[in-house]
């Protein structure tokens, strides 16, 4: 591993955050391009709290249950005293239940 590959990796959440806020895009591009750096963020390293949160947050306000779940459980496994992140899983796992469709 190279020094730089352990720094870029904060730097591609916040990045991520940043796009996801940035007012001289479209709202389509706000969430793709934000999305797309919080993903990149996760791959390098999945244990990453701040890309596995918003990820969560983000996935699950766009309604992508299947893809918001598994990170609000990580991200309620990595902080387990967060109160936002178990209500997330809650919230997201009645969603997926066979009754909620």
């Amino acid at each position: 591993r190279s020094a730089s590959s352990g720094l870029a990796r904060p730097g591609l959440a916040w990045l991520g955050l940043a796009r996801l806020r940035n007012p001289e895009r479209s709202s389509e591009e706000q969430l793709d391009e934000g999305i797309d750096l919080l993903l990149l963020a996760e791959q390098f390293n999945p244990g990453h709290q701040f890309a596995v949160m918003w990820l969560a947050r983000v996935l699950s306000a766009e309604g992508d249950t299947r893809r918001a779940l598994p990170r609000a459980k990580k991200w309620a496994q990595l902080c387990p005293d967060d109160k936002e992140a178990a209500a997330l899983v809650t919230k997201l796992e009645a969603a997926a239940s066979p009754k909620a469709r």
